[in-house]
């Protein structure tokens, strides 16, 4: 059975289900009810260290790649999903400062417009890690 990931956006109510076991999501911030329209087209796991928000160079260069591999498409965006762990609020503001730090670092390196990025949090993953995936739209022939 194929392992579904539940993305929350902030300023959209839901990106919903990318299935990365088949490269395919059903999730497009516009168009949220079409299936099969983006496909994953690669992806990062940055690691952070205990309590800290801070980028370190590892992952500084992750998000240099991943902006360089997003930019071959003309249609895409970029998730970026923290994880939380836990429920409480202390962990859930750990996972929304890891996930602006690496935004933040995205914009600031003026690769990825501001647009094409999409927070998003959860809670049934690796606290220490944030998920930045680059999804294109898959053409129709």
């Amino acid at each position: 059975m194929p392992i579904f990931l539940r993305i929350v956006i902030s300023a959209v109510a839901l990106l919903t289900l990318v299935d990365p076991g088949a490269g395919a999501a059903s999730a497009n911030p516009s168009h949220a009810s079409e299936k099969g329209q983006w496909q994953l087209r690669a992806e990062r796991h940055l690691h952070f260290e205990g309590d800290s928000a801070a980028l370190n160079a590892a992952a500084e260069h992750d998000l240099r790649l991943i902006a360089r591999a997003a930019q071959i498409h003309q249609d895409y965006f970029l998730s970026v999903v923290g994880y939380s762990g836990a429920r409480d609020s202390a962990s859930r503001k750990l996972a929304h400062q890891r996930v602006s730090a690496a935004i933040d670092f995205l914009e600031r390196s003026g690769d990825v417009p501001a647009g094409r990025l999409v927070p998003g949090s959860g809670s049934s993953g690796d606290p220490a890690i944030v998920d930045v995936k680059v999804l294109s739209r898959i053409a129709h022939p």
